[in-house]
């Protein structure tokens, strides 16, 4: 009885056999899209967050409030990430990070573009890009000193290695010494570089990293585990307002959360694509 069944329903099956491919190649396509935006979610929700101290790492950033507008800018001074570790026992390490334009590079004898940074020597304290030549202690002890990706490496010495130690020239006229190579950055980091130097360097062509009033720098903190980030932003505003100088504008310091910054921050100025 039951191979009777069953022989017509695959006898009915085979008549109308349209329907069932339809039905089956359609619900492929639905499993197969709902994968795609969950992995894409899961790329999405992996940003940043491979750094060791990423749950304690914020960005800086501040609200401008004129008579007539009103911004939110992810760029803040250069004396800010200074003077907040020197005052604030509850940062460990703070940071001032700038992209540069593609520049200039001569290395063994050959010319090349290079996708720059500029950043403080806490830079590598705070986020943990793993080195594979040098250390994240010592890379910038000197201004004249340079960090290479792995692939930046592999192009201009051929290998990391070999690249560990040499010479490089920057925009024909600043020469460097390779001390660091880490591994390549992440895609799913909303801070990329091939090239990353001191940003002391940036005084050699007459930038004053004193001005309170040059908004060009993000600023990273790192914090204690156990700091109440409401207080020190606080504490920071009260801090830093009386030093920002009266063009106009009330400037309101505020401390954005490293994690939530490539889903969630909306901000003028901000540093590469982010998502949504």
């Amino acid at each position: 009885m039951l191979g009777y069944y069953l022989k017509n329903v695959f006898r009915n099956l085979w008549k109308k056999r349209l329907f069932p491919i339809i039905n089956i190649v359609g619900l492929a396509f639905a499993f197969a899209a709902v994968l795609l935006i969950l992995l894409w979610v899961v790329h999405q929700f992996r940003y940043d967050r491979f750094h060791e101290n990423s749950d304690n790492i914020y960005r800086v950033a501040q609200q401008q409030q004129y008579p007539d507008a009103h911004d939110e800018i992810a760029l803040t001074p250069g004396p800010l990430a200074p003077t907040v570790k020197q005052h604030f026992p509850a940062i460990t390490h703070a940071t001032r990070f700038q992209q540069m334009d593609r520049m200039l590079v001569e290395a063994d004898g050959q010319q090349f573009i290079g996708k720059f940074a500029m950043a403080d020597a806490d830079f590598f304290r705070i986020f943990s890009f793993p080195f594979m030549e040098g250390n994240a202690e010592h890379c910038f002890d000197s201004p004249e000193s340079i960090v290479l990706s792995r692939t930046a490496a592999e192009k201009y010495f051929g290998s990391a290695s070999e690249a560990y130690g040499k010479q490089m020239i920057i925009d024909d006229r600043f020469p460097l010494t390779v001390t660091g190579i880490i591994n390549d950055i992440p895609e799913y980091s909303h801070l990329q570089f091939d090239l990353i130097i001191p940003l002391i360097n940036i005084e050699k062509i007459g930038v004053d990293l004193t001005a309170w009033n040059r908004m060009s720098y993000y600023t990273y903190l790192l914090s204690r585990p156990d700091v109440d980030a409401d207080k020190l932003e606080l504490e920071i505003q009260n801090h830093v307002q009386t030093f920002l100088e009266d063009d106009g504008s009330i400037n309101k310091i505020f401390l954005q959360p490293f994690e939530d910054i490539y889903l969630y921050s909306e901000l003028s100025y901000d540093v590469n694509d982010l998502g949504n």
